[in-house]
């Protein structure tokens, strides 16, 4: 009985098409993550942190108009062998949704950082899935990436689902900047009062407003 239910409790976090875990277990796990952290960091680990990476398939409509459902489920289940691939242990990634990806990983130099959004991007671009009666297809994504704690001296500053947001913003600049690529904001200073609500209503144009840097991680398409 107990087994049965802990292959329920599995199968309901994890995503059929990608074998990566789901939304759900990303709600479970990312504050865990966080505690952990927090808890480690007392004993004098200043450095490490969190980075989250928001990976988007470019033209993922336009592979499900033109091949159908089920090669866009295989270009889905081939972004999530290689988000898998970069993995190490501690590390969480989970299909958000539709064609997003989340990853979650742990680093101890902001630089380790922007360097795994740069490969994930290449990593992608790298393979090409096979198509019956059609040119193969070359899948290429867009990253968006914040680190967590976004102001590295204030884990309260903002919440992990606002540093989700700020990392969705840059995801969106790099779509913006012709996709395949990877972009990514990063605190300069301590966060004033009432910043994520500021950087909402212009991520853009927050560098010139607010202590924060848009970082172009791959500035040529990848």
């Amino acid at each position: 009985m107990r087994e049965a239910y802990a292959q329920a409790d599995l199968a309901s976090r994890t995503d059929l098409l990608s074998g990566l875990g789901n939304r759900r277990s990303a709600a479970q796990l990312i504050p865990a993550m966080v505690t952990t952290l927090r808890e480690y960091l007392q004993f004098g680990h200043s450095e490490r942190r969190l980075a989250l990476l928001l990976v988007d398939i470019d033209a993922f409509k336009s592979i499900n108009d033109r091949h159908g459902h089920r090669i866009g489920d295989r270009v889905i289940a081939l972004v999530g062998q290689r988000i898998a691939s970069m993995l190490r242990d501690g590390d969480l990634a989970v299909r958000w949704g539709g064609e997003e990806f989340l990853l979650v990983m742990h680093f101890d130099d902001e630089a380790q950082a922007w360097a795994s959004a740069d490969r994930l991007c290449r990593e992608v671009a790298a393979h090409t899935l096979a198509v019956e009666d059609a040119d193969d297809i070359r899948t290429t994504v867009s990253i968006g990436v914040a680190c967590l704690p976004f102001d590295q001296g204030d884990w309260d500053a903002i919440s992990w689902e606002q540093t989700l947001e700020i990392a969705d913003a840059a995801m969106y600049i790099a779509k913006r900047e012709g996709r395949n690529r990877a972009y990514g904001f990063r605190a300069t200073g301590p966060l004033p009062e009432g910043f994520i609500e500021r950087f909402r209503r212009d991520p853009e144009g927050a560098p010139a407003l607010l202590p924060v840097e848009l970082m172009r991680i791959s500035g040529e398409r990848c």
